[in-house]
């Protein structure tokens, strides 16, 4: 059996569920509603992938990046209004559709699930508006993503800190039409 991070330290990012090979990870809610991976010993084949993808066990690093701060909101009064934090994600988000990409976020269904989903048109950016203050659901994203990524389509991915670690783990190299927008995490 993998031994992945400790419940108490998981941020529950999908990361290894994405990676695993046999589909032997599932991502399931503990107690209190906090999405864990939850590993199948039947499928498991012990191959390690998910153990190297795991944040909690080795947090991506990039020594070269310097950290940068942007305040930007849209010019699109609309759309500041229906923003939480001004339209700035609406803004690079059309931009990276504009390019023909695809973006990436969480998504409140009609059943109340915040699950993270991709759209592909402008009008579609709506789903992301407005703070969802809760886990989402990662699913397929990254593999999805890294997809889009290898047949050079640009692609915005919007997350919490740890889901873009778990993206970036997922990868395990940068993409040059990659842009990913972390958004502040108030204790998801």
């Amino acid at each position: 059996m993998p031994k992945l991070v400790n419940w108490e330290s998981c941020c529950g990012c999908g990361a290894c569920d994405n990676k695993c090979p046999k589909q032997a990870i599932t991502m399931q809610p503990n107690q209190e509603g906090f999405l864990h991976p939850v590993v199948d010993a039947g499928k498991c084949v012990e191959c390690g992938a998910c153990e190297k993808v795991c944040p909690g066990l080795s947090p991506a690093k990039n020594e070269k990046a310097k950290p940068s701060a942007f305040v930007v909101q849209h010019k699109d009064e609309i759309i500041r209004y229906q923003s939480t934090s001004g339209g700035a994600f609406t803004a690079i988000a059309e931009e990276v559709i504009r390019r023909g990409g695809v973006v990436f976020g969480a998504s409140m269904t009609e059943d109340l699930v915040v699950k993270h989903v991709f759209v592909e048109g402008i009008e579609e950016l709506a789903i992301f508006r407005n703070s969802k203050y809760v886990q989402s659901a990662i699913g397929d994203s990254y593999k999805h993503a890294k997809s889009f990524l290898n047949n050079g389509r640009w692609v915005c991915f919007s997350g919490t800190p740890c889901q873009i670690n778990g993206l970036y783990k997922f990868l395990g190299r940068d993409y040059e039409h990659l842009i990913a927008v972390d958004v502040v995490c108030k204790s998801v």
